[in-house]
């Protein structure tokens, strides 16, 4: 076990710095994976104590169901932010993310279904794109329930980071399913926070209890984590404060008091440009 003070964590140009006011954080332990505390009933529990023990597990599952739910989608923040404006073409300019959803003409409710089609377009989209059945396509993408237009009918939002330049009307036939919806994001200040807020509602679906609430493509720049003290503590030394753009203070449950910090660097900065000033 290792404590630090302090965690950072890049994503592309954006840092999120969590400092633990006045405390160490532990890391790099485990529990056993199928660790889970004994719950001991007493052989005269009465109706009311099981009534109350019944109610402090179900808000208990909720609590955890919602703490997952706040993970995924800050990972997803964090994916997106590491792959805008990551992804390059062949004359070195980097690709215009885009925003695409698709819908279903047909009445598809079933997600397992939806999800099959879904992987046969990107497969179609992917050679129409390179003539290959290679996977060249670098995506995330979130399936939704249409609950206020058509009740439970699925429909998916797309981000891809490196689609080449395609027709509506092309992609459109490529679906094949439905209406499709195409945007470019060039203009959007703060991309990954427009994304989710639009792609994330079906994260506390429950519908989507057991199912992915979020898929992404193979090779995808992943959020680097740092948590060594040392590492830590040099890397926050050469960040550039006047690129802080929110801070805000919160008392955790499980961490105490936490000081966050967010840095959204100039977009062609890289990770490298911050750690290699510690070598200067």
């Amino acid at each position: 076990m290792q404590f630090t003070d302090k965690k950072i964590i890049i994503s592309g140009s954006h840092v999120e710095v969590s400092v633990y006011d006045g405390a160490t954080h532990a890391y790099d332990f485990s529990l056993p994976k199928k660790f889970k505390p004994e719950v001991i009933i007493p052989d005269d529990e009465t109706e009311e104590q099981k009534k109350s023990r019944l109610r402090s597990e179900e808000l208990q599952k909720i609590d955890s169901r919602r703490r997952s739910m706040i993970r995924a989608k800050a990972y997803l923040i964090r994916l997106v932010n590491c792959n805008i404006w990551y992804w390059f073409k062949d004359n070195g300019k980097a690709y215009i993310p885009i925003f695409l959803t698709l819908t279903f003409e047909d009445d598809v409710r079933d997600i397992k279904q939806a999800n099959y089609v879904l992987a046969k377009f990107l497969k179609r989209l992917n050679y129409e794109i390179i003539g290959e059945k290679k996977g060249f396509l670098k995506y995330v993408g979130v399936p939704e329930f249409q609950d206020k237009t058509r009740d439970g009918v699925i429909h998916y939002h797309l981000v891809f980071f490196n689609l080449k330049f395609i027709w509506a009307d092309t992609m459109a036939g490529i679906w094949g399913e439905g209406y499709i919806k195409i945007k470019k994001l060039g203009r959007v200040k703060n991309i990954a926070s427009y994304i989710t807020k639009y792609m994330s509602k079906n994260f506390e679906d429950t519908r989507m209890d057991g199912k992915k609430r979020y898929f992404s493509s193979n090779g995808l720049f992943k959020p680097l984590t740092f948590l060594d003290q040392t590492w830590v503590n040099q890397i926050y030394d050469v960040l550039p404060k006047k690129h802080i753009v929110s801070e805000r203070e919160y008392d955790s449950r499980y961490e105490g008091v936490v000081k966050k910090q967010d840095y959204r660097l100039p977009r062609t900065t890289d990770v490298e440009d911050i750690v290699r000033k510690i070598y200067e």
